[in-house]
């Protein structure tokens, strides 16, 4: 099949999800295209929705929840088209956001790219990004208007599925969060080009399908487990991807900037967010072998080098900027 494999990964998402499906079904395209929807054990009435509504997709009901990256990447081993559209569910197609997609990708048959939609917000239209940012520490900068696009979220990205495979596909240690960091600075290590297009809008409930990561009451509202994945990726992400001689100087940073956010939810009184760094620090010792192997592989074939990516990320700390806008994190149950 030469169109298009949509791939959404769902757990507890059905809110969001039959809007979604019902903005893919409405599109009017010339291309092929297939939904492919892969269920994470969902306990809401996910499944039932997607049976009784839309019964063109393709369903895989998983029996546990295996985490967003190893979902889409089990997704694909049922998807026949040559181009892969991973989507949040929820987010919404607008126009002829399918036509555009595949309009453009067509014209880099036999270039290694990667394509990143335009998002708005949900509701209201607003730009939200084109392409985020992350710190030389990893870490996101996750507003509109940056001045340095370093990747591709991870709520609408599109990829030829054969440089899928090349990059190895999403990170499963990962489980969630950050897998898309890992996914384009792989890319760019590869020499691989991500392309903004900003002709394809997309609208996003940002942070909707997990229940936390948007702003309220000009705070930043979270959760621990959020906060956990979230350092624990970074960390793996900075050991596999920096080339040695920057390890040496990131790693003492990342550690101090983890130290002086310890501090300060220790007297704010948030000991399980503290435990959460801790843990994220275990896990990468745990997990260390591993990491070191994915380390090698990436390595032996980067063929750009630090200091040309680094030209694409900011030098300043992520979340110095973050706390002076927002403030402390707003932190939910979760």
């Amino acid at each position: 099949m030469n169109g298009i494999s949509i791939i959404i990964v769902t757990y507890n998402s059905s809110k969001y999800l039959g809007p979604c499906l019902y903005s893919i079904y409405s599109q009017k395209t010339s291309w092929d295209y297939e939904v492919i929807v892969f269920d994470n054990n969902s306990t809401d009435r996910t499944l039932s929705l997607i049976r009784n509504q839309f019964k063109d997709v393709i369903l895989v009901a998983n029996d546990k929840n295996i985490g967003f990256a190893a979902a889409n990447n089990e997704a694909i081993k049922r998807s026949s088209a040559d181009t892969l559209l991973f989507l949040n569910p929820d987010t919404k197609l607008t126009g002829s956001v399918l036509d555009a997609l595949c309009e453009e990708m067509s014209r880099y048959d036999n270039e290694k790219i990667i394509m990143v939609p335009m998002q708005c917000s949900y509701d209201t239209e607003t730009f939200l990004n084109c392409g985020l940012g992350i710190d030389v520490f990893g870490f996101p900068i996750n507003e509109g208007g940056i001045e340095k696009f370093f990747y591709a979220d991870g709520a609408a990205i599109l990829i030829k599925k054969k440089d899928f495979l090349d990059l190895g596909m999403f990170d499963e240690a990962h489980f969630l969060i950050h897998e898309d960091i890992d996914l384009s600075w792989k890319a760019r290590l590869l020499g691989y080009e991500l392309k903004l297009l900003r002709e394809a809008k997309i609208l996003h409930k940002s942070g909707g399908s997990i229940g936390c990561g948007d702003r309220a009451d000009s705070n930043l509202r979270t959760s621990v487990f959020r906060r956990y994945h979230g350092e624990k990726n970074t960390i793996r992400n900075i050991l596999k991807n920096y080339s040695w001689h920057n390890l040496l100087w990131v790693l003492p940073l990342v550690f101090i900037i983890n130290l002086a956010e310890i501090i300060v939810f220790i007297f704010t009184g948030k000991p399980k967010v503290v435990l959460s760094y801790a843990k994220a620090y275990y896990w990468n010792i745990l997990k260390l072998r591993s990491t070191l192997k994915k380390r090698k592989w990436i390595q032996s074939r980067r063929i750009i080098s630090d200091r040309d990516i680094m030209k694409c990320m900011y030098k300043g700390s992520a979340k110095l900027r973050l706390l002076s806008k927002v403030g402390i994190p707003k932190f939910g149950d979760n």
